[in-house]
């Protein structure tokens, strides 16, 4: 039957650890049969390996009893109180915060215990460190500190799992270590007073039990293959059913001697009690810069074990009371930029010193003096770039934006925008360009599709009267479109109707299309292509003529941009002519790059294969204007023109 429950008690605690039903916390509370208890332990509250399960810096208020504070617990005699200071001992770090420490010493006898862990160990092995400064030798063998079961409030030495005395040793102190009545063993080198040592004590399951005393072990370092005393493993001993408290132990008599305990924790690995400092890290200060007349400040953000102090300096000059993590100058000045500012951060575990920082002080705000311009992408191009150029003091920082978000990495005065498709043509771009006394914002751009003639060699022109005429693939739904203005959106422009297509059954695969229009006698604009809907990027030819006011028909471009808006620009990399008649000359003038070569073709048949001639060669000015003239075309009928770069 005890097997039974023992078994049945067994698998409630394993759904309990898996599930934490409130369900099985009911049973095991109405349920409290003699295996429950010792099958809830064993099953459901294993810690992990290696764990720290409880520390303490004693921070608790100086002169109280221990046992008073929460979440000791005990008598409340004077012979455990807080003492005001904390022990140190080299490179073992720090309990945060590290608070005061625990005096024992004369007085009413005190005891107090705490629980470690929600659940009672039983398995693996527990380790307890602190730190001990006997000032007073003991004149008798008295107990210290004691690892004990759950439940427990009173040591019953020698028979507790794990006792730990202090006795007297000529010209110094030792220990004793006592485990389950076994006989006690004891340190023999003598340890001197006044003096901060390290004390580790671990207690581990099975075989009897066994438990270890070390002293002064280096922490960081695996734990030591000889332990100062060892005791266990006799099976004149027994086991401890779990261990779940530590007890501290005060006499109040004289013969106890008096001392400090310290930074004390509890684990169940050897690292977890004596884990080494932490030496301190600084980050920053950075560079500070600001308009004439703000303050300015520099910080840092330090991380070690603590306490911390901080101490500021000027050009390796330490600041009178510039001691925390910020340093402000309220009112500085030109002078004031030609220091280094650094800090030096100290802990128990060593100092660092930052690298300087630097202030400067700008008194102009930044203006933008090149503005950038539309980026005209032409065909089978994939990139666009904008650049604009601004004045300010330094620092100036710059910032492209699209639809007025900034753009990650686009910190430059210029910024190239990859990969450019269709849809970029409805977004805009803008510069920022900014320092501590203001930000400028440059006009905002677009990205420009330019339309451009692709077929080969067919161009727009006319004869047998009005008729505008191209070449192109065969099989292309072309329109033609006309507007006296220019600088009204094209969609506003008039649609004069679809091109006839005549096939040209050459094996090219091309086709004549052709319009007849009636201008006006007034200047009048053509375009020729197949859609003028957003981003007016046409697959098929696009191409533009214009008349004169005679009512006569002259090539006036085949690349150019247009806007977002539906506008026509002029590119300036790309020759754009414009021919006038004057008297018995023709004038063709157009806009390329300065210093750029451009040819001035003519030919006097627009039907396949047209053959072009180079009747002339200029070269751009600074302005980049190009200008040429025919002076036989009035008497010789029937040239069409046009600027090829060569």
């Amino acid at each position: 039957m005890r097997q039974i429950s023992a078994i049945l008690c067994g698998k409630i605690a394993a759904l309990d650890l898996l599930n934490r039903s409130p369900v099985f916390s009911v049973m095991f509370a109405k349920g409290r049969c003699f295996l429950a208890g010792v099958c809830l332990t064993a099953l459901a509250t294993q810690p992990v390996h290696g764990v720290l399960l409880f520390q303490d810096g004693f921070n608790y208020p100086t002169g109280g009893v221990l046992a008073s504070n929460t979440p000791w617990n005990g008598s409340g005699g004077s012979a455990l109180r807080i003492a005001e200071g904390s022990l140190f001992y080299s490179i073992l770090r720090n309990t945060t915060p590290p608070g005061g420490s625990v005096s024992v010493g004369q007085g009413y006898a005190s005891v107090a215990c705490i629980n470690f862990t929600n659940f009672p160990v039983t398995s693996g092995s527990v380790y307890c460190s602190f730190l001990l400064n006997v000032s007073t030798l003991p004149t008798r063998t008295t107990l210290v500190a004691a690892l004990l079961p759950g439940g427990s409030t009173a040591a019953d030495s020698p028979h507790d799992p794990l006792d730990l005395s202090i006795k007297k040793i000529t010209n110094g102190f030792g220990f004793t270590l006592n485990h389950t009545g076994l006989d006690p063993v004891s340190t023999s080198t003598a340890l001197p007073t006044n003096t901060t040592h390290l004390i580790v004590i671990k207690y581990t399951f099975g075989n009897y039990g066994h438990v270890y005393l070390y002293i002064d072990p280096t922490p960081g370092d695996p734990e030591p293959a000889t332990p100062a005393a060892k005791e266990g493993g006799d099976d004149d001993g027994t086991d401890a059913p779990n261990l779940q408290v530590l007890l501290l132990s005060g006499t109040g008599a004289s013969s106890q001697g008096a001392y400090l305990i310290d930074t004390l924790r509890i684990g169940t690995g050897w690292s977890s009690v004596t884990p080494v400092g932490i030496p301190v890290a600084i980050s920053g200060p950075s560079d500070q810069a600001i308009c004439a007349g703000d303050s300015a400040s520099f910080s840092v953000s330090a991380v070690g074990s603590p306490p911390l102090s901080y101490q500021w300096r000027t050009n390796g000059t330490p600041v009178p009371d510039a001691t925390n993590d910020t340093f402000t100058l309220a009112s500085p000045g030109p002078a004031d930029t030609l220091i280094a500012y650094d800090i030096i951060v100290a802990g128990p575990y060593g100092s660092a010193t930052s690298a300087p920082a630097a202030l400067s002080i700008s008194y102009h705000e930044p203006q933008i003096t090149l503005q950038p311009t539309n980026a005209i992408v032409w065909p089978r191009q994939t990139n666009a770039t904008f650049s604009a150029s601004a004045s300010g003091d330094e620092p100036l920082a710059y910032q492209w934006r699209t639809n007025q978000v900034p753009i990650p990495g686009a910190t430059n005065n210029s910024y190239t925008l990859t990969n450019v498709s269709a849809t970029d043509s409805s977004n805009t771009f803008d510069l920022l360009a900014s320092n501590p006394c203001g930000v400028a914002t440059s006009l905002p751009v677009s990205v420009l599709f330019a339309h451009s003639f692709v077929a080969s060699e067919g161009l727009p022109g006319f004869f047998s009267g009005m008729n505008l005429i191209t070449t192109n693939t065969s099989g292309e739904a072309l329109f033609a479109w006309s507007s006296a203005d220019t600088s009204i959106p094209i969609y506003n422009w008039s649609l004069e109707g679809p091109l006839s297509e005549q096939p040209l059954n050459d094996g090219t695969g091309k086709s004549i299309y052709s319009i007849n229009v009636n201008p006006a006698t007034a200047l009048v604009y053509y375009l020729i292509g197949s859609s003028l809907s957003p981003p007016y990027v046409s697959p098929a030819a696009v191409n533009s003529v214009t008349t004169d006011s005679f009512g006569n028909e002259y090539f006036a471009g085949s690349d150019y941009a247009v806007t977002p808006a539906g506008l026509l620009v002029v590119p300036g990399a790309q020759p754009t002519a414009v021919i006038q008649t004057a008297n018995s000359a023709v004038q063709v003038s157009g806009f390329t790059i300065p210093g750029s070569v451009v040819w001035l073709q003519m030919t006097t048949n627009l039907a396949p294969p047209v053959d072009w001639i180079t009747i002339a060669t200029n070269t751009a000015g600074a302005d980049g204007v190009i200008n040429f003239s025919d002076t036989i075309a009035g008497t010789v009928p029937g040239r069409f023109y046009r600027l090829v770069s060569p």
